[in-house]
């Protein structure tokens, strides 16, 4: 997920101008300047083994290999982007008047993440799509040894394949290229805990760090052993860290309350429990 620079219009000029100068990338969308996120090491791990397996098959052939930082030129849509891993035939197009933006993607490919997820299977994807030169589409997921692959057939017909585990082997269609799924994802550990995408700040309670992580159901704030949904209208970017401390406050109490109920209601039963066994006593000893 990308978060919008300020709410005003920019021409293509005056983000070009702010891109060069800026140390952080940013994607255009028609007149928007949104801040491009950084990658956790599991998506720049399989990222870089992609690129590196491409680069290396295919090497002599009339094409080049870009990762992450090459800027692309989507004319038709009016959005300038950096696909994470992209091939390009040659001699490379270039936007006209540019030297350091191409047109001609011919293979592109993007590692998911909860917050980008959604964009790069249809916004983006829509956009890629208005590209003459564009024939296949990966999207790859960096949660799990998942990949689906998107290839242009006759006129507007797309061909979908997708893969799971580490056997099978992507092949493209566009050129000779084959890649299985262990190497795509050697050294992905999927395992080990999450690393945060951003630190917050510290947590004014406590002074402990309060973070942002990708969730199984969308991006979260977390603060010792309590999570949250981000606040409804924030993303990844733009959650504040007094936005979070109040969701955590709300989950904690929530938790809280949950906890004590359960409390009652076994006091309650254990209560319960003991006069009957009062009553059993006190019967048994009128028998007697």
């Amino acid at each position: 997920m990308t978060s919008t620079l300020s709410q005003r219009t920019y021409t293509v000029d005056e983000y070009l101008t702010q891109e060069i100068a800026s140390q952080d990338r940013h994607e255009y969308r028609n007149g928007e300047i949104l801040l491009m996120p950084g990658g956790t090491p599991n998506h720049n791990r399989i990222a870089g083994n992609l690129f590196a397996f491409l680069n290396f098959g295919l090497k002599r052939q009339p094409l080049d290999v870009f990762i992450a930082d090459q800027r692309l030129w989507i004319p038709d849509r009016r959005i300038y982007t950096y696909p994470d891993v992209m091939v390009v035939g040659q001699p490379v197009k270039l936007q006209e008047g540019r030297k350091d933006t191409v047109t001609n993607a011919i293979v592109i490919a993007e590692v998911l993440s909860q917050s980008t997820r959604s964009y790069d299977k249809d916004g983006k994807f829509a956009a890629y799509r208005s590209i003459d030169s564009f024939r296949e589409y990966l999207l790859i997921d960096q949660y799990t040894a998942h990949v689906e692959h998107y290839t242009k057939t006759d006129g507007q017909a797309w061909l979908f394949r997708e893969y799971d585990g580490l056997e099978p082997m992507v092949s493209l269609q566009s050129f000779e290229f084959s890649l299985s799924l262990a190497d795509l994802y050697d050294r992905v550990d999927n395992s080990k805990a999450k690393e945060p995408l951003r630190e917050l700040g510290k947590h004014p309670a406590d002074d402990e760090p309060v973070n942002v992580y990708d969730g199984p159901y969308g991006p979260c704030v977390k603060h010792g052993k309590t999570n949250a949904s981000v606040p409804s209208g924030t993303t990844v970017e733009n959650v504040t860290l007094a936005q979070a401390v109040e969701v955590l406050a709300a989950k904690a109490a929530t938790s809280k309350s949950k906890s004590s109920s359960k409390s009652k209601t076994s006091s309650s039963k254990s209560k319960t429990g003991t006069t009957k066994k009062k009553s059993t006593t006190s019967t048994a000893k009128k028998k007697s």
